[in-house]
């Protein structure tokens, strides 16, 4: 649907059908007397609050009988099916034959060897058979079993992330330059080829080993096995949608959140299953959704709508590691940063900003920890570094097992430390003209 066609506030007429229904029962009978390719079309579009039209089905008041749960549950699943696309099961293999068909390429096209390698490391990682927990492969199981999955595939990111930041914190030949300036301090760090992809292989190592991934575990396990093969790649986040993808070949001079600029580039959906030139983005990118119903998992994928969603190149593990910290900031945890920077090195400053500031919001936006707890600190430096890059640490804050203040107290006190584990010698990944492969 063109921009024309919404409202001030982006809601298209399936938005406002929905919202103006006055039960389920008579919503029903409207919907199932919509044409079928208008219904899929304007079902998987978004308004300006990020909702697609299942999302605003809350709007209608519930009459609680027999009659509008039954079709209550009847809307929610017409526009389900409407609105989601088909995806591959996670290990099945892309066929390279349908690519260079569908796309007419032939040996030194552009295009070619970029998307041959691309497949073949694709149908690597899919080999794998990972468990993500979004996978819309797992619809109808109980949300238990999402949730597990879930809570594992968090672990492992706090593990990765961990190792990641004490890896650039040990790595003394990582030089970061800092620039003061009269409203922010500007850190940068460029890093050698033997840097970045150790700090790329800390990421992939984790969830290589623990076999879990969803699409931004996959955009690692991509973007490093591209690395070794001698491409540079970067992974690309729908800002505000959820989805994570692997773009190779962007020009580096292009605009990170401008994808029209991203010409000769090509798009790796490993998670999705699907490889295709950027400038089909429109037409082939897509986005996560999930639901809940009746205690069941309800995933799908909805085309991506350039009418709403941005895309933009991560800053997590580049070539050029960049940190710019506000000298007035509006995040109490950041304000906090500031009384203790002159006791960091740049080093330091770059992990507590990138790394353990955000970490820290989020416990206190979860209650985990309170301010009170974190102002009452007597060394915040040492207890939150001790925190945020020793094993096992912070899963006790995060289980409410220990609080700020025992940590600090086990720290300053000598009490039990943890063994950081090194990045294993036996995680290698080479490259020949057949495949990639992890050993």
């Amino acid at each position: 649907m063109q921009r024309h066609l919404r409202d001030s506030k982006g809601n298209t007429v399936l938005h406002k059908v929905i919202k103006m229904a006055g039960n389920y029962a008579d919503l029903l009978s409207t919907l199932k007397q919509m044409n079928p390719a208008y219904l899929r079309k304007t079902s998987c579009q978004y308004n300006l609050n990020g909702e697609l039209p299942i999302n605003v089905m809350q709007a209608i008041v519930d009459e609680n009988n027999d009659v509008e749960v039954r079709a209550e549950d009847e809307v929610f699943h017409l526009l389900f099916n409407a609105m989601a696309c088909d995806v591959e099961p996670l290990n099945k293999a892309l066929d390279w034959e349908s690519i260079k068909s569908e796309y007419q390429l032939k040996p030194g096209s552009q295009y070619h060897d970029e998307m041959k390698i691309a497949c073949e490391i694709v149908n690597q990682v899919r080999e794998i058979n990972l468990a993500s927990c979004t996978h819309p492969q797992l619809n109808g199981c109980p949300v238990s079993v999402m949730d597990e999955i879930e809570a594992n595939i968090d672990k492992d990111r706090r593990v990765a992330d961990r190792i990641l930041y004490k890896l650039i914190l040990d790595r003394k030949d990582i030089h970061f330059m800092t620039s003061i300036g009269h409203r922010s301090i500007e850190l940068d760090a460029s890093l050698s080829a033997d840097e970045y992809e150790d700090l790329l292989e800390t990421q992939a190592r984790v969830f290589m080993q623990n076999r879990r991934a969803d699409c931004g575990e996959f955009s690692t396990l991509i973007q490093y096995l591209l690395f070794k093969a001698g491409y540079q790649s970067d992974v690309v986040h729908i800002d505000n949608g959820d989805h994570s993808i692997v773009v190779l070949g962007r020009d580096p001079n292009s605009s990170t959140s401008d994808y029209k600029e991203w010409t000769n580039a090509i798009v790796i959906d490993a998670w999705e299953g699907s490889i295709y030139p950027a400038s089909e983005i429109e037409k082939k990118l897509k986005n996560f959704e999930y639901f809940i119903r009746d205690n069941r998992n309800y995933a799908c994928v909805v085309p991506f709508d350039p009418y709403y969603h941005e895309l933009s190149v991560e800053n997590y593990i580049q070539k050029k590691l960049h940190s710019r910290i506000s000298l007035h900031p509006s995040k109490v945890t950041d304000q906090f940063l500031l009384e203790f920077k002159d006791d960091l090195s740049a080093r330091e400053m770059y992990i507590f900003h990138e790394y353990i500031m955000p970490k820290l919001q989020k416990l206190i936006d979860d209650r985990t920890i309170t301010l009170d707890e974190l102002t009452a600190l007597h060394s915040p430096r040492e207890t939150l570094m001790h925190i945020f890059l020793e094993p096992e640490i912070l899963d006790l804050i995060i289980n409410k097992s220990h609080s700020l203040a025992d940590i600090e107290y086990q720290k300053m006190n000598r009490f039990k430390f943890f063994e950081l584990p090194r990045v294993a010698n036996n995680f290698n990944a080479t490259y020949s003209n057949e495949r990639c492969s992890f050993f």
